[in-house]
């Protein structure tokens, strides 16, 4: 048991790895700036620029390419931004955009600016202006980098990203997020036990209506009540959450008044995103429930029960359906990810303060930490889900051995 726990878990880290990764590049593709979501679009752009490097959303996503920028290509920028100083000219929109390149560059394009500044003419003044704004933003220490080694390079390849800041920030425990700066293991701590709640409670929904009508359509097979129940299942199946979800609120909480419209408020507040959740689970466990059983009905202990002339109710429940749970243990944990993902839409139409209404929150915000902390902890809350489920196919079948 220990062993195969080890081995999970090690196989976990590359897993999260490749979803993190994935994740954080789609993030990084959705449009829009985070920091014209934050102070506005027509803040000034001194203002942005700032505040973009506060939060480090001026380095490179994945991969940082700076320090391959050639001596050339530092020149081709200092002389494509124009002079600077007191007494020249505002620079134009080509220049300003130099200017910038240059300025992202940091601390790569010191060593060349350094070299520019002391060979004197316009290029030495536009050099010592770029080394003085990099001095402001990074400090005085600066100025003393040399150029860089093929180490050096690679180091700054991998290490100096969002990406790489994000995970250090995590480590830390210091990732806020970009609204409110509030820290996201706070907030990811307080939503993550709003949508557990929601994800157990629609869970034992799924169970309470599949496994009975599932065993008893099995145990009455071409009845008038295994094909209701088939019928009903297929239904079911066919109802999508944001439309399941406005109807049960009109019917129950506007007409009839008994359930709260939105919120947590109220314990039973969870009733009807629960039963949104659970009854389009429940359709797919109930036929799963129900050729689960009619295959263990016809293995040989079922018959030697049977022949040994125990009451049918007690063949059915004691022999057949415990035996016919695996393939419905092993649909519950692979469907638990469904539940967390279709938390997203039932959370924001029930305004549920779960992670699903959390992350939806901030990719309209651009909240870039918060997308990744909340997609990443359901990854990991998918990972152990799977492993629990595996631990109990021990407690529901004592054949089964995990080495």
């Amino acid at each position: 048991m220990i062993n195969y726990l080890l081995r999970k878990g090690l196989l976990a880290i590359p897993l999260l790895a490749v979803v993190s990764t994935v994740v954080f590049g789609m993030v990084h593709m959705i449009p829009g700036d985070p920091v014209d979501f934050m102070i506005g679009e027509n803040a000034a752009l001194a203002d942005k620029q700032d505040l973009r490097r506060a939060y480090h959303l001026d380095k490179p996503a994945l991969l940082n390419t700076r320090p391959w920028t050639k001596p050339g290509q530092i020149e081709d920028l200092v002389r494509g931004s124009g002079p600077r100083g007191d007494e020249a000219p505002p620079p134009t929109a080509e220049e300003a955009v130099a200017w910038e390149g240059l300025i992202d560059l940091g601390r790569w394009a010191v060593p060349t600016l350094t070299r520019l500044s002391q060979e004197g003419g316009v290029l030495a003044t536009t050099a010592r202006s770029a080394l003085n704004e990099l001095e402001r933003i990074h400090g005085p220490s600066i100025r003393e980098l040399r150029f860089p080694t093929s180490g050096d390079k690679l180091r700054g390849l991998f290490l100096e990203t969002q990406y790489a800041r994000f995970f250090a920030d995590l480590w830390a425990g210091e990732l806020r997020s970009l609204h409110g700066g509030e820290p996201v293991l706070q907030t990811l701590r307080s939503r993550f036990g709003y949508t557990m709640r929601l994800a157990g409670c629609a869970l034992l929904v799924a169970m309470l209506v599949s496994i009975p009508i599932g065993t008893l359509a099995a145990w009455r097979q071409y009845s008038w009540i295994d094909n209701l129940s088939m019928l009903g299942a297929l239904v079911g199946i066919s109802m999508p959450n944001f439309w399941l979800g406005p109807l049960l609120i009109i019917g129950f909480s506007i007409e009839l008044g008994w359930f709260p419209v939105s919120g947590a408020d109220q314990p039973t507040s969870i009733v009807l995103p629960a039963i949104t959740l659970g009854l389009g689970m429940s359709a797919i466990l109930t036929r799963i429930t129900r050729s689960s059983v009619l295959d263990t009905v016809k293995e040989d202990f079922v018959r030697t029960a049977r022949a040994k002339g125990l009451a049918p109710r007690s063949v059915l429940l004691k022999h057949a359906l415990r035996a016919a749970l695996i393939p419905v243990v092993t649909i519950l944990g692979l469907q638990f990810g469904a539940l967390l993902a279709g938390s997203i839409i039932t959370e924001e139409i029930f305004g549920w303060p779960g992670l699903g209404r959390g992350i939806i929150h901030a990719i309209s915000e651009r909240d870039f930490p918060m997308i990744q902390g909340c997609v990443l902890l359901i990854a990991v809350t998918y990972v152990a889900v799977n492993t629990l489920t595996d631990l109990l196919y021990t407690l529901v079948n004592p054949r089964v051995r995990l080495d």
